[in-house]
């Protein structure tokens, strides 16, 4: 499944398959929602998978937005398919969503 992106002022949700060959487009977006947001949340929960390589552009990103003093936030709605990728990362990228 291809990844969908929906947009409702600063919150984006993704639906279907966030991986290596298309992390580059999802990090010009995510980046230019940031750009006119003082912050953002992403939600996870419709995802279907999620790579190591998403989960390591999404740590970037929150450096990101922090050095920009913005906000950045991941959550994944306890969607554990993709809980794992985030998982492998010694950084705290990902927030539990209740």
């Amino acid at each position: 499944m291809s990844l969908q992106i929906t947009k409702n002022q600063n919150e984006i949700t993704l639906k279907g398959n966030l991986i290596a060959s298309n992390i580059f487009q999802m990090r010009n977006y995510c980046l230019t929602v940031l750009g006119q947001h003082k912050s953002v949340k992403v939600n996870l929960s419709g995802l279907d998978q999620l790579d190591v390589s998403a989960a390591i552009m999404f740590r970037d990103l929150k450096h990101k937005a922090y050095n920009m003093n913005k906000g950045f936030f991941v959550t994944n709605g306890q969607n554990e398919k993709i809980a794992g990728a985030f998982r492998m990362l010694d950084h705290q990228v990902l927030q539990a969503a209740a």
